[in-house]
């Protein structure tokens, strides 16, 4: 990433057919939540149909379309009528505008394919969290697996990997003693497994962020003196800082600076 990135246009044609492919990638991270949250979910889970949450109606391929079906069907199930989440339009607009984020950042490596993966994963275990206050196993575990396959792929070496994972699981677990938080055993699975996928010094880094949000979460409470069950939010949302202001953003602002001094 030493300079801005002009895409050719075979790299810009590759990154319409992964967007699209993102599009319906979003489109079952949705369908994800869903059997995760109500634990329908098995190995066997990406062959089932999907169905309509609401009345069980199996859904036929038109209604699986990416954007087309919420729209056609306006937002509703084509027979109770009920409102369809607004999570699966959500999840497939990112799906599809993601690639071209990593694009305009970087010359869509393997490595962003890995990136992606990741950044969906957690944007998925954020909305478990939001709906159930807790994370995912399961999805923890797939977390972990690409951050093992990415490591072997791009011929990094396993130790470093072992490392980053070891040293993760210490901080966490520290921390989660410290606050004392419930269901502290799947945000040191979750939090784990995703810094296995960088160096343990990222790991510090996203618990410093951490501290730093928690801290002005403690702020808010002697202001408002509401309590929210929100740090499981606040560990995705240090998570995705460091990840893009590690990964991403600061060589750009380095680059935009340096164009502006010069």
């Amino acid at each position: 990433m030493s300079g801005f990135y002009s895409p050719t246009l075979a790299t810009l044609s590759l990154a319409i057919i992964i967007g699209v492919l993102g599009a319906f990638y979003g489109d079952f991270c949705s369908k994800l939540i869903y059997r995760l949250e109500n634990n329908r979910f098995d190995r066997f889970a990406v062959f089932k149909p999907s169905i309509c949450p609401s009345c069980g109606t199996k859904l036929k391929l038109k209604d699986k379309i990416p954007f087309y079906s919420y729209v056609n069907l306006k937002g509703e199930c084509r027979r109770c009528h009920e409102p369809i989440a607004k999570r699966y339009l959500v999840l497939e607009i990112i799906g599809l505008v993601l690639p071209f984020f990593l694009l305009w950042f970087d010359n869509f490596s393997v490595k962003s394919v890995f990136d992606y993966f990741l950044l969906m994963s957690i944007i998925t275990q954020a909305y478990i969290y939001y709906d159930t206050q807790d994370f995912s196993n399961q999805l923890s575990l797939f977390i972990l697996l690409i951050s093992l396959i990415s490591t072997i792929v791009n011929g990094e070496k396993l130790l470093s990997f072992l490392i980053s994972f070891v040293v993760s699981f210490i901080l966490i677990y520290l921390i989660s003693l410290i606050l004392k938080e419930k269901n502290s055993s799947s945000y040191i699975v979750f939090f784990t497994c995703y810094s296995s996928y960088f160096t343990w010094q990222n790991s510090i880094l996203i618990l410093l962020i951490f501290m730093i949000y928690y801290i002005l979460y403690r702020i808010y409470l002697l202001i408002k003196l509401k309590r929210l069950n929100c740090l499981g939010l606040l560990l995705v949302l240090s998570m995705a800082t460091e990840f893009l202001f590690q990964n991403y953003l600061v060589q750009k602002l380095t680059l935009i600076l340096r164009f502006l001094i010069n």
